[in-house]
């Protein structure tokens, strides 16, 4: 597990551009940690770095969607999922049929990581905050 000490948004902002040379063509990004560590701020610069300039907290709709230079990139917020029936009606597991993508999970702790395709690439971050508005974010292995 690697750990990374994040003391400002523009280190935040550094570490998204830093993370996507790491992301595959087939990537799903587990994020999950606490309300207010950076999650949905962390998506935000992911999709700027990415080229799109329209970037929504998809706490209320559960899935968002964006194109970026990069490709199509779905955002999934499972805070307010109340059921697997639920996430069923929302077309997630559909999102694995494509191609190729990005699929950027929060609250990812809500999904058992051994649900997901095992064709896609796995990388789960999680999130936490330390003294004098310091965050933490850890990269923690994935079941396959």
């Amino acid at each position: 597990m690697k750990t990374h000490k994040i003391k400002t948004l523009e280190e935040l902002r550094a570490f998204a551009r830093d993370l996507i040379p790491r992301l595959t063509t087939r990537q799903v990004l587990l994020l999950d940690g606490p309300m207010g560590t950076g999650k949905t701020q962390l998506v935000r610069f992911l999709l700027e770095e990415l080229g799109s300039d329209e970037t929504a907290s998809p706490s209320f709709a559960i899935h968002n969607e964006y194109e970026t230079t990069r490709g199509r990139v779905d955002h999934i917020d499972l805070y307010r999922l109340e059921s697997e029936d639920e996430l069923e009606s929302t077309g997630f597991w559909d999102l694995f049929s494509a191609p190729d993508g990005l699929i950027i999970i929060e609250w990812a702790d809500r999904l058992p990581a051994n649900h997901l395709p095992p064709r896609w690439s796995r990388l789960a971050l999680r999130f936490s905050m330390r003294g004098g508005g310091e965050r933490e974010v850890t990269e923690m292995p994935v079941a396959p």
